[in-house]
């Protein structure tokens, strides 16, 4: 099937499944469709690797192979990617080997950073729990660092919470900052390693917007952190429609829309993880998989190491998720289209507040009634978005979440939903809830 852009975006969209998020809109583009040449920007993203070393603490695990990163970085290097983002989670025992082991990864397939036509490959990586906790961990983790290396000093030479700038600058080659800015091909992305508060990136983004005035209304710009964006961070971004956080954490599968959320007008979408042994569940608030969406077996959708392709154009943004064990598409890419004007955003956005305010107050609001078009309309914590096209529309009902005014950047307490959803267990299995420790 061959649609133009134009044709995609004017007409063929009222047909499919969508998730409204922030102002935007998100569809499932037609099966068949592909991305058309001349991108802006390609890059690769990836989250929760945790790769680790064996019970001696040299060696890398070998029941947890590097080759699906391997895989994965070779699959960017296809697409002609211009960066890579990696929302954390990379040293699973928080050991100064394991992010080598990433380095390795890295300059096998991108020599000197470089892919093969020659232009540099920008590293947007972040922190997460595990890089600085993770030494500390025992139980799924397998064992603690500390019962490994009894002596403190030589616990302390490998373990990155040591001193993580010295060890981030020696193994990447640049400098560590709590919060940084980058500018890859004219698009901003701004991270925040793990235990960085909230409240610092988003006086960034405000800071470099003020210096530069990089915003035009419908270019998006990306906030990179492993821990989902919490009120503060919420709150700033709500005022920056373009803007986009993504996060990881919760290794939930990208093969349904249960990973892209709108918490009070700040879009969110959750990067899967792409982990050695490889099983990832599903998001709590409808147990949809693969399987039902595309007709394949469930027991071979389990076996998962994930990650996404973005490409932006002047007029949208297309997400391609791609599985990197067996290899192969998730399903549809999906579509962002970017022609909104900010205005027409903003009023989306407090339409949406209000129509919230409403639905506490008894009236029956959007949100309530079954959407026309195939899809899921979830409301919990202020976020709405939809399944894919194919599955008949239903809704679920959610709560504001317990630690939604949080600022800082420490731990999710959270159980992996924006609020404490009702659960149907047709549906949900306790194993799909996530647990602090990914």
């Amino acid at each position: 099937m061959r649609v133009t852009r134009r044709g995609f975006l004017g007409e063929a969209l009222a047909a499919f499944g969508f998730a409204a998020a922030g102002g935007r809109t998100l569809f499932a583009a037609p099966k068949g469709w592909k991305p058309p040449k001349g991108a802006k920007l390609v890059f690769g993203a990836l989250s929760d690797t945790h790769l680790r070393t064996d019970y001696t603490g040299l060696k890398a695990a070998r029941t947890f192979p590097h080759k699906y990163l391997i895989s994965a970085l070779e699959y960017f290097r296809s697409q002609n990617v211009d960066a890579v983002v990696h929302c954390g989670d990379a040293a699973h025992r928080g050991q100064i080997r394991e992010l080598e082991f990433h380095a390795e990864a890295w300059n096998k397939v991108f020599p000197k950073g470089l892919a093969p036509d020659g232009h540099r490959i920008e590293k947007l990586f972040v922190t997460g729990n595990h890089e600085i906790d993770g030494w500390q961990y025992g139980n799924d983790v397998g064992f603690k660092v500390e019962r490994v290396f009894t002596d403190p000093e030589e616990r302390a030479r490998r373990i990155l919470a040591t001193d993580i700038a010295s060890s981030w600058e020696r193994v990447w080659g640049e400098t560590y900052e709590p919060v940084w800015h980058k500018e890859v091909k004219g698009y901003h992305f701004f991270g925040r390693h793990y235990g960085a508060e909230e409240r610092k990136i988003a006086r960034l983004v405000k800071a470099v917007e003020k210096k530069q005035g990089f915003r035009d209304g419908r270019k998006p710009f990306f906030v990179l952190s492993h821990i989902r964006p919490h009120a503060a961070l919420n709150k700033a971004m709500a005022k920056f429609p373009e803007a986009i956080s993504l996060f990881g954490h919760w290794h939930h599968s990208a093969s349904n829309w249960n990973v892209i959320f709108d918490w009070g007008g700040a879009v969110a979408i959750q990067v899967p993880a792409c982990l050695p042994k490889g099983w990832l569940p599903f998001a709590h608030d409808a147990y949809i998989t693969k399987a039902k969406l595309e007709g394949g077996e469930r027991e071979k959708i389990g076996v998962a190491r994930q990650g996404y392709v973005f490409r932006l154009y002047d007029d949208m943004m297309a997400i391609e998720r791609r599985e990197f064990g067996e290899g192969g598409s998730l399903g549809t890419d999906w579509i962002m289209p970017l022609d909104a004007e900010e205005g027409d955003r903003r009023a989306a956005v407090s339409g949406r507040r209000k129509a919230r305010r409403r639905g506490r107050q008894g009236q029956d609001t959007p949100c309530r009634r079954k959407p026309e078009v195939s899809g899921l309309c979830v409301r919990g914590g202020g976020r709405r978005r939809a399944a894919q096209g194919g599955l008949r529309g239903w809704r679920q009902h959610g709560h504001r979440a317990r630690d939604e005014r949080r600022g800082d950047g420490g731990r999710d307490s959270e159980s992996g939903s924006a609020g404490g959803h009702r659960r149907d267990a047709a549906f949900i299995p306790r194993h799909a809830r996530p647990a602090d420790n990914h």
